[in-house]
């Protein structure tokens, strides 16, 4: 993922998943700095296991629909 891809989809996953305007984040030149060295693995990580509390519940509740046991 290039570091292009990689601001977007901060900003993508900040906008979408916690509903942030678009307009109170940071600009993408200080999200390039934020995604450089072991910054990059760690928002690569978070943009893939952090999800909001409402999303979490509702995943919560599918699975107690769903018991996989």
């Amino acid at each position: 993922m290039s570091d292009k891809n990689l601001v977007d989809e901060l900003r993508r996953w900040a906008t979408e998943e916690f509903n942030l305007p678009p307009d109170s984040l940071p600009n993408n030149n200080y999200l390039k700095t934020l995604c450089v060295g072991n910054g990059r693995s760690i928002w690569k990580y978070m943009i893939q296991h952090v999800y909001s509390q409402r999303l979490v519940l509702i995943m919560r509740g599918n699975l107690q629909w769903y018991p996989l046991g």
